[in-house]
Formats: structure tokens, sequence, C-alpha cells
């Protein structure tokens, strides 16, 4: 038995982000909408702001069906939250990049602290057993940004490489 993957039908521009919390991997989701970007978060490990399970969502050809649904021919894609290395291996596959933001981790620390709640921290247990992948995640990487400066900085840095045709 041998697994098939399928390449998408359309040519898509599909950029899967990950990183430690607070290393800026959602507002770089964010610009990249801005900048038309089609934005799907996983928004833990078994669930996806589509009500995908992302189990099922990655694997198989439900990552190339879902790429296939979109009417532009040339459909632009932002998978943020990536946790697991199946999902940036099967971005991979689909000729997608693999983008790691990284920050140092007193920077993170200090933004965690930033905007932190009581619900927050009960919710931080499957986001921190995850983040162990992140390490696996990062060697598939095509480009690692290091954002410990400003938003703007690392929108500059974003709109660099789209323009370069990096990511």
């Amino acid at each position: 038995m041998s697994l098939t993957i399928s390449k998408p039908e359309v040519k898509s521009h599909v950029i899967g982000l990950c990183g430690p919390m607070d290393s800026g991997v959602h507002i770089a989701a964010q610009h990249l909408a801005d900048r038309g970007f089609s934005h799907f978060e996983i928004r833990s490990a078994n669930t996806s702001a589509s009500g995908f399970e992302t189990t099922d969502f990655f694997s198989g050809d439900h990552l190339d069906k879902w790429l296939n649904s979109f009417s532009e021919p040339q459909s632009k894609l932002v998978i943020s939250g990536l946790s697991q290395i199946l999902q940036a291996q099967h971005i991979k596959e689909v000729g997608g990049k693999i983008v790691f933001i990284d920050s140092d981790p007193t920077i993170r620390r200090s933004r965690f602290l930033g905007h932190i709640s009581l619900d927050d921290m009960e919710n931080l247990k499957p986001i921190i057993k995850n983040e162990s992948d992140l390490a696996k995640i990062r060697q598939l990487h095509d480009v690692v940004l290091l954002n410990n400066g400003t938003k703007q900085n690392l929108f500059g840095w974003l709109d660099y490489l789209l323009n370069k045709e990096i990511i």
C-alpha cells in the first residue's frame, strides 16, 4: 500500500506560520490577511476556526480539496498556529512554505504578561504541551524570522519576503 499526495489543481500560495506563544504568529497572520490572504487559524490541537478537526484536515487530501474549493486561480492562504509535525509536512507537500517566527524568551514573557488573564491560564496546558513539537516543525522551515522588535519591523520583513517571492 502506498500513500499518494495529489497536488492542488489550482495554483495556490500557501504559507504556514508557527512559533512559540507570543512570538508574533497571530499578528503576522493578520498582516498577511490584510495583504489578501485567506486566514485559517488552528485554535488548539484538535479544532480550528473553520470547524475542521485538524487531524482530519491535514491528513489525506483534505487540504488539497479545500485549496481546490477556491474559485480564484491564484488563491492565497495563510495557516497559523501549526503545532504538529504532520500539519507542517502536509503544507510542504502541497508546495507551501513554512515561516517559523521566534523571539527572545524574555521578550515573549513580557508580551505574555502584558495580556494574560485567569481564563488564559486555564487554556495554556494544551498550548504548552504542543510547543514541544515546535522544534521538529522548525526543522522544516523555509524562513525563520526573529521578532524581537516592533510590529512594524515584523510587517516590513513579511512584506520583503512576499515581494522577493521567498514566501
